[in-house]
């Protein structure tokens, strides 16, 4: 027999399980996207920098987690006029995804049964393009804000580390 807290454990595990799953399918497709797009002579070069649409990237990352977000929180975008930056896309777009799935993760540990925000903003500030996202959940536990960037941490919905 089933008990309601087995029941609620395969829910909750099963969320996460789509959430992985949801990424996996979208770095999939940017690698095949990627693929087609660039000449052969680029294949491999994921770990070199490139030109990067960072507004375009946030749009793409808040596309892939839309499905997260939708039932418990809104988000407010002001995305400035910024130019291309140098940068690793598929590392940003990681960082970007990650970000905001934590921001809602966040948000839906809240239990208030309000929507949330997610806040997200980018600008140029002197000669650096800058990101802001924030969110208005639950926050980082103090002891755990010195490992947030360690290879495999996790704090409830951190699922993938930064490579």
């Amino acid at each position: 027999m089933i008990s309601k807290n087995d029941i609620l454990y395969l829910t909750a595990e099963a969320g996460e399980v789509l959430v992985f799953t949801m990424h996996r399918i979208y770095r999939s497709r940017e690698s095949l996207n990627s693929w087609s797009k660039k000449p052969f002579s680029r294949q491999g070069r994921e770990n070199e920098f490139d030109e990067y649409d960072l507004n375009k990237g946030i749009q793409n990352s808040l596309l892939i987690a839309r499905n997260d977000i939708k039932y418990h929180a809104e988000v407010s975008l002001d995305l400035g006029k910024i130019p291309v930056i140098h940068a690793m896309s598929s590392k940003v777009d990681q960082v970007l995804l990650n970000i905001i799935l934590n921001a809602s993760c966040a948000i839906r540990d809240k239990k208030t049964g309000e929507p949330g925000l997610i806040r997200i903003k980018t600008d140029i500030e002197g000669s650096f393009v800058r990101c802001r996202i924030e969110d208005n959940g639950t926050g980082i536990d103090k002891k755990y804000i010195g490992k947030v960037f360690d290879p495999f941490f996790t704090r409830l919905c951190l699922y993938w580390h930064i490579r």
